[in-house]
């Protein structure tokens, strides 16, 4: 199939370099060429989970395109020894068997990503107050997610005023409250 158009040429190169990384210790499996370097076919990659764990910084670098890197394991420990060497990540997702519970890998994501998702993909996401995408570094810098009804704090710059006069406060920090905007006052909600 043909792949999607990137971005810019810059988001292509920095696809084509990390898929390169990744393909040099990793078996190709399926996936076609591209003369297009703006839209590079989808390709996906594998490897075994002991050679994933052993060269993890090489083979879990973010392919920001439309690659993957199948980590086929033959056990559980296989699995989580693997986990453990993935760094933190915006979304996880989990595909199990309805009888299966296997709550060890469930704790290992859930230290490593912002969003676990069970037996679904990780697109689409809203601004919504239950919506939540974020996660550990690298994933992400800040505290805030990147998306959802507080998505707007990591561009805030908090500024504390300490012994300001009432003249050099922000209309919002004044005593007046000239703005009537809900604030807490030494702890109190005041509307």
């Amino acid at each position: 199939t043909a792949g999607p158009v990137m971005l810019n040429a810059g988001i292509a190169a920095g696809f084509a370099d990390a898929f390169d990384g990744v393909a040099a210790g990793a078996e190709l499996i399926a996936g076609g060429t591209s003369e297009d370097v703006l839209a590079p076919a989808p390709r996906v990659l594998a490897v075994d989970a002991p050679t994933f764990a052993a060269h993890a910084e090489a083979l879990g670098q973010e392919m920001f395109g439309p690659a993957t890197l199948l980590v086929r394991y033959d056990d559980e420990q296989q699995l989580l020894t693997a986990l453990a060497e993935v760094e933190g990540s915006l979304t996880a997702t989990l595909h199990a068997e309805p009888d299966e519970q296997p709550s060890a890998v469930l704790a290992s994501l859930t230290e490593r990503a912002g969003r676990v998702l069970f037996g679904g993909w990780p697109t689409g996401v809203a601004v919504t107050w239950s919506q939540h995408h974020g996660g550990p570094y690298p994933a992400t810098t800040s505290q805030h997610t990147s998306v959802g009804a507080t998505a707007a704090r990591r561009f805030q710059r908090p500024v504390a005023f300490q012994d300001a006069p009432e003249w050099a406060l922000p209309e919002a920090l004044r005593e007046s409250n000239p703005l009537g905007i809900p604030r807490r006052v030494d702890g109190v909600l005041t509307v």
